[in-house]
C-alpha cells in the first residue's frame, strides 16, 4: 500500500516504482517516498516507513514498488487520503537483512502491508 498526495499521477496495474528515503521531511523523520521517474508520487505508509527507511540506509540495498491494483479512497486514514495497493520488494541486503525484514513486517498490525511484500 501507498499513500499517495497526488491526483495528477494515475498508477498503472504492473507499473514499477522506486522508494528512497526523504532525509529532510519536517512531519517524519522516517518518511520514505515512492517516486516515479524521480516524482515522489507517494509515501510508504507509516506503520512501515521507518523498517523500510533503515532498509534503505543499508550499503546496496533498495525498494521497488509494483503497484497491483487501482487508486482508491482509504478507510484508515481519518482525513481521507488516496491509496495505492502494492507490493514491495526489498533487494540487495544480506540474507540476514532480509530475513529480518520479512519477521519484522509479518509482526505489525497491518495484514494489508505485510502480505503485499517480497523478497528477492
Amino acid at each position: 500500500m501507498v499513500f499517495t498526495f497526488t491526483k495528477t499521477w494515475e498508477p498503472c496495474i504492473g507499473e514499477e516504482l522506486v522508494c528512497s528515503p526523504q532525509v529532510n521531511n519536517p512531519h517524519a523523520c522516517y518518511a520514505v517516498a515512492v517516486c516515479k521517474s524521480g516524482t515522489i508520487v507517494g509515501l510508504v505508509p507509516k506503520i512501515i516507513s521507518r523498517l523500510c527507511w533503515l532498509f534503505l540506509n543499508k550499503s546496496g540495498t533498495e525498494i521497488k514498488c509494483f503497484v497491483t491494483d487501482t487508486r482508491r479512497y482509504s478507510s484508515d486514514l481519518v482525513q481521507g487520503g488516496l491509496e495505492v495497493p502494492c507490493r514491495f520488494k526489498f533487494m540487495g541486503g544480506t540474507l540476514e537483512q532480509i530475513a529480518k525484514v520479512s519477521a519484522l513486517l509479518r509482526s505489525t498490525d497491518s495484514s494489508t502491508v505485510c502480505s503485499s511484500v517480497t523478497e528477492e
